[in-house]
């Protein structure tokens, strides 16, 4: 893998002292195309390196013709290491864990009754780490130093870590699910229902250790940064979270006539709040206004107000032999779907961490009369960091999300083994 990088030429490191020639003496030294008088490239040949071990078992046991169980075992554990960046990389660990439960029952000759259990576990892991060869002054601009600071100069290849890193996120889900399947006469009926249960940890770093932004070379060497991102101390990037998902249903597969079935079927889907344990959880309530500032947080019990109580879904569909000769048939059907808010949901874990008091996230943007103290702003200018603070996060009382599908589509058959079809959806 061949990666190419724009780094600072003789010129420009002869050009800095003291923390400035630190921050460039941990650009690698160019071996390529030289640019301009600031800039040349520095290409490398670079290995991105795969680890996985993958495990799947599985049992089944037949008690009778009318009772059988089945068990399932997935494992999956990988590592990816990618020197992606100038003078960083990335060590990003997984690992996926499924396994699912079965136990079907028949009982006489129109019942069957399916019993299932699963559990879910996923865990991420993601960190930086300094490239052989390359020696850094220092790895941040803050008080915390579990990971690395990066640096963005226009006209350079980003210098430092991600944004992002560390990051360690587990999610596990326990599911328990029940249907019963009947048929009578006319009818074909399926009733059921599932519960799961999310919990989610995560430690998710942004800008923890300092994100500087500089527009050009020249304003580097100057020491003039156009911005500088941390986070307050005290911050707190941990959260524990916590949810139910349930779900019952009820579908009736009525053959109306030899060449007609109407399908019919209702479903209600709520879930719990989401939940943190440690109680670690705030909100900007009037999130519209526009005098609202990080100030106006409320501590609040869960992350959303639930807008899933509601959520009954009704489905209809039908399929028609036109004829009944078994050569043209039209088929359709209709129904209201949800999009649930749930606990393993990006914006709803950033909403979850990145909102003051729990966790502060500030910014300065220099001025010619305010300049950045570069690099000591952290320290030396907290008050000013301080008053800038900013939040992520997704509206307090949310509406449901909800779609309306339906489709229709014909079917005819033009010889033995060949057939048309035409829909719309």
């Amino acid at each position: 893998l061949t990666r190419t990088f724009n780094v600072p030429t003789a010129a420009v490191r002869s050009a800095a002292t003291g923390d400035l020639r630190d921050v460039l003496e941990a650009f690698p030294v160019a071996n390529s195309t030289v640019l301009d008088a600031q800039r040349a490239q520095f290409v490398r040949q670079d290995e991105r390196e795969t680890d996985e071990i993958y495990m799947v078992a599985r049992f089944d046991h037949r008690f009778s013709s009318n009772n059988t169980v089945f068990g399932r075992y997935t494992f999956n554990d990988g590592e990816v290491t990618d020197p992606e960046r100038v003078n960083t990389g990335a060590i990003t660990k997984t690992r996926l864990q499924f396994s699912t439960l079965e136990h079907q029952a028949i009982r006489g000759a129109g019942l069957v009754n399916r019993l299932q259990f699963g559990f879910t576990s996923s865990k991420l892991d993601g960190y930086d780490y300094i490239l052989d060869g390359i020696t850094m002054a220092r790895t941040t601009y803050t008080d915390v130093d579990r990971g690395i600071a990066n640096i963005a100069i226009t006209g350079l290849s980003p210098w430092g870590g991600s944004t992002t890193n560390p990051k360690f996120h587990q999610f596990s889900n326990i599911q328990l699910s029940d249907t019963v399947s009947w048929n009578r006469g006319a009818h074909s009926v399926k009733v059921g229902g599932h519960m799961e249960y999310q919990r989610y940890d995560l430690t998710s770093d942004f800008t923890t250790f300092g994100g500087w932004n500089f527009r050009s070379i020249n304003e580097f060497l100057a020491g003039t940064a156009r911005t500088f991102d941390a986070v307050q101390p005290g911050s707190d990037t941990s959260r524990r979270l916590r949810q139910y998902v349930f779900g019952v249903y009820l579908q009736d597969d009525w053959r109306i006539r030899n060449d007609f079935t109407l399908n019919l079927g209702l479903r209600y889907e709520p879930t719990s709040d989401i939940t943190e344990v440690d109680g670690k959880l705030s909100q900007l309530i009037d999130f519209a206004s526009p005098t609202a500032t990080s100030k106006d947080t409320t501590v609040i019990d869960a992350v959303v107000k639930n807008p899933s109580l509601k959520n009954f879904a009704p489905r209809v569909g039908f399929a028609w032999d036109i004829g009944g000769k078994g050569t043209t048939s039209l088929r359709g059907g209709a129904g209201v779907f949800y999009d649930l808010l749930t606990a393993n949901t990006n914006f709803v874990q950033n909403t979850a961490v990145r909102v003051p008091p729990f966790f502060e996230r500030s910014r300065i943007t220099g001025t010619t009369a305010v300049p950045i103290d570069f690099p000591n702003a952290y320290f030396t200018q907290a008050a000013l960091l301080a008053g800038n603070a900013q939040l992520e996060g997704i509206e307090y009382e949310p509406e449901q999300p909800t779609m309306v599908k339906w489709n229709m589509n014909v079917q005819r058959e033009l010889l033995a083994r060949t057939s048309i079809e035409v829909g719309y959806t």
